[in-house]
């Protein structure tokens, strides 16, 4: 495997990582929270790097609704990026450099918001890139095996079934739609059962977008080699 793969798919096992225990903040507390949050965004301006191309793809070619689905939740992720740092920076007191007092209170909504939609889209985004995470798989353990494969889809499906109903029961929607607007630091569940729950709500996310994506791509096909064929390749790669 090139040294560029490697390292691409490093940074993405770490995002996700770092994004579940970000997600568990009664459990981390604020100063590994603060910590584990400039990970994530250091993690991402290397992630946007190593995917520039998409980047420079685009404003190039044209639009069909399976291009759009992809790029939205892309945007979508950048968004809530920019929405994190933004909100961090001001509950942080500008991470401790600068004094920033005014707008506590916008920055704490805009900060459930930002970390609850961009939890989905990140799902979302990764379900996108799911096929080139199982090639990479099935080249460093070896060919697929029927049996081996269907016992995944089934687990997969039943992680995704469990994903929906945590969404559900955990009101993951409340805080996306603001309707509440604190998490609860009295949850019974423990660390464990929170992180379980998450990524599940994950799983459930990357199953839709993993099995929805080449669906959309049969139906709306993407533009053919026409001055698009540039963003066709890129977008095959990066989403």
């Amino acid at each position: 495997m090139k040294a560029r793969s490697v390292l691409r798919i490093t940074v993405d096992l770490a995002m996700t990582a770092i994004l579940l225990l970000l997600m568990a903040y009664e459990f981390t507390g604020s100063g590994r929270h603060t910590s584990l949050g400039i990970a994530e965004f250091v993690l991402f301006i290397i992630h946007c790097f190593l995917n520039r191309k998409w980047y420079a793809a685009l404003f190039k070619g044209r639009y069909n609704l399976s291009r759009v689905m992809r790029t939205l939740i892309n945007l979508g992720v950048l968004a809530s990026m920019v929405g994190l740092m933004i909100s961090a920076a001001i509950l942080s007191d500008g991470f401790g450099l600068i004094d920033i007092r005014a707008g506590v209170f916008f920055a704490r909504r805009l900060h459930m918001l930002s970390s609850h939609w961009g939890f989905i889209f990140m799902s979302l985004h990764l379900g996108l890139h799911w096929r080139a995470v199982l090639k990479t798989l099935r080249k460093r353990f070896g060919a697929k095996k029927k049996t081996a494969e269907t016992a995944l889809k089934i687990a997969a499906a039943a992680i995704a079934v469990f994903g929906v109903y945590a969404f559900i029961n955990d009101d993951i929607l409340s805080y996306m739609l603001l309707t509440r607007e604190f998490a609860g630091f009295d949850d019974p569940k423990g660390f464990a059962g929170i992180i379980a729950d998450y990524v599940s709500i994950m799983g459930a996310c990357v199953f839709i977008s993993h099995y929805a994506a080449p669906v959309f791509d049969r139906i709306f096909k993407r533009p053919k080699k026409t001055g698009a064929a540039h963003f066709a390749a890129e977008s095959r790669r990066y989403g």
